[in-house]
Order: C-alpha cells, then structure tokens, then sequence
C-alpha cells in the first residue's frame, strides 16, 4: 500500500469531517489551518461552502504567508478576486465560486479584511 497516499486520503476525509461539523454562518467565515494542502481546503471548501452565507475563506500557513482557497455560494469571486489581491498582497484567481492562490500578509490584517466588525 502506498502510505503518502492514504495518508493523503485520510487527512481530506478529515477535512470533509470537520467541514460537515461547521456551524451555519452568516456572513464571512476565516479559518485557519496551519499546514493544509490546497487539495485539503478545497475539499473542506466543498463541504462547508452551503454553510456560509458570505465568503468562506480557509487559509494554511502562518507568519506574512498564507495560501488561501476562498468559496462562496452568494458571492461571484471572479468578479472581487482582484480587489480581495490587491487589500492583502495577494495572487491568483478562479472561478466565480471558488478562487486560490497566496497571500504575503499577516493573519490579522486578512481576518480584518473579511471580518471589518472583529
């Protein structure tokens, strides 16, 4: 058996786990996990996105560099990317309900962004 490989598996099958175990939001969710693979935001994204009335952002990393995947079912992504990019020192794009890329800021300052109330 190839351990990467289930080992892989497992950790998405946790991160649907965890996903299906989010609370209804409204508005903008940020969620952090530290050494996620982009494959794993996304498969958490694919289970909690229904959840989150605004923007589910799911961030993995730490210090000023984030990758992020950002889902939404309410909210055409393709059309804010850019300035979602330009407020964080961020790169990449997508589709109009999910985008990914990096962020080179510190996690207050995207928290703030999705958050302006916090």
């Amino acid at each position: 058996a190839n351990v990467k490989a289930e080992y892989a598996s497992f950790r998405i099958s946790y991160m649907e786990r965890e996903a299906k175990r989010l609370s209804e939001v409204s508005g903008n969710a940020v969620i952090l996990f530290e050494d996620a693979s982009v494959g794993e935001l996304i498969a958490f994204s694919n289970t909690a996105t229904e959840k989150v009335s605004g923007m589910l952002v799911l961030l993995s990393g730490s210090e000023d560099s984030y990758k992020y995947v950002i889902s939404s079912h309410t909210v055409n992504l393709k059309e804010n990317i850019a300035e979602i990019n330009k407020s964080l020192l961020g790169r990449g794009g997508g589709k109009p309900r999910l985008v990914q890329g990096s962020f080179a800021c510190d996690y207050k300052r995207i928290l703030e962004y999705f958050n302006p109330q916090v």
